[in-house]
């Protein structure tokens, strides 16, 4: 169709839309709408719409988190008892 924006350019994206987008199941994208309804996603209607750049943010945001615990938990040494 002419005048059709790819979903890097949309600012907001429906479930399926994303999922493909961000590589996320239609499921799993699903349960993040509903978790999340308000912080990047709102119910308009009878379907999710997905806010793009505040779910790239929360991505970014649950990313960094895993990365620095998984950073911390090499960091510690492992403990070893003495018998």
């Amino acid at each position: 169709m002419a005048g059709e924006l790819k979903p890097s350019e949309n600012y907001t994206l429906l479930i399926k839309e994303a999922a493909e987008y961000f590589g996320i199941g239609i499921k799993r994208m699903r349960r993040l709408a509903e978790n999340n309804d308000g912080d990047f996603s709102f119910y308009a209607g009878n379907r999710y719409v997905i806010i793009r750049p505040k779910l790239e943010e929360y991505l970014l945001k649950k990313a960094e988190r895993r990365s620095d615990s998984y950073a911390e938990s090499e960091d510690e040494p492992d403990e070893q008892t003495d018998s």
